[in-house]
């Protein structure tokens, strides 16, 4: 029997009487990695708070690790692993990599760590100071210091923002490998649909706070690439990556 580690009922979310996300159910099971795409202002981040405990829900439920997810409750699910990774990836500037992997798994990692194996660049920047990295060794380091918590929820936040395709392609590989070896769920917010998409499970769509389309990746995507780009928005646009490849990007 397949467990599941987030459940999302009829979900009304948003901040104090405005309403930004609308009846929206869906559920991450132990192993999956579920994609949450959509244009800005759909509600993907409300989504991902709520869940998180930061914003109470205005009507409907959420159920973590099967637990009512409420004020008193978040830090107690958050110990048993809950892991939100936000968009500014929540690290200190001051620390090295050695100390904020320290930090997160409060104890002390080495370079032999499997997580490590699986982000081998972290290895030769092992004391550098956070300040001091590239917007994609940030990244890696943000992912990292969330995988080293070993979760079993995993919440991502427009992890690929300002990042070429390529390096969000690897750190979703990460991902991945965590969630086929750990049991890892993971709920992946993505603004690179095709990336998204390619390392995912299932798909929902979000647009003006509802969930507008859900579906296996091969199958949101071909209607994506048949023109049904409506779904994303006025905002969506189809770019390439620097790899020259086409790709769908949500902004």
């Amino acid at each position: 029997m397949t467990t599941q580690v987030l459940e999302v009922d009829h979900l009304v979310g948003g901040y104090r009487s405005a309403e930004v996300v609308r009846d929206v159910s869906f559920s991450v099971a132990e192993g999956e990695i579920v994609a949450l795409l959509g244009p800005n202002g759909a509600g993907k981040t409300t989504t991902l708070l709520t869940i998180a405990g930061l914003i109470r829900p205005l009507r409907g439920a959420v159920r973590v690790l099967g637990e009512p997810i409420g004020r008193e409750a978040t830090s107690r699910i958050a110990r048993r692993g809950m892991v939100l990774v936000p968009d500014d990836r929540g690290l200190f500037g001051e620390l090295n990599v050695a100390d904020t992997l320290r930090l997160a798994q409060r104890s002390r990692v080495r370079k032999t760590d499997d997580v490590l194996e699986l982000l081998p660049a972290l290895q030769r920047l092992w004391r550098r100071r956070v300040a001091l990295l590239s917007g994609g060794e940030q990244q890696m380091l943000a992912l990292a210091a969330a995988l080293v918590r070993r979760p079993r929820l995993l919440m991502l936040d427009e992890m690929s923002l300002g990042l070429a395709p390529q390096i969000v392609t690897g750190l979703l590989a990460a991902v991945r490998t965590m969630a086929d070896r750990e049991g890892t769920g993971v709920l992946l917010v993505e603004q690179h649909a095709r990336v998204a998409l390619g390392a995912s499970d299932r798909a929902i769509v979000l647009r003006h706070g509802e969930i507008a389309l859900t579906g296996r990746p091969d199958d949101v995507g071909a209607r994506l690439e048949a023109g049904e780009s409506s779904y994303l928005g006025d905002s969506q646009h189809t770019a390439a990556p620097p790899d020259g490849s086409d790709g769908i990007v949500v902004r």
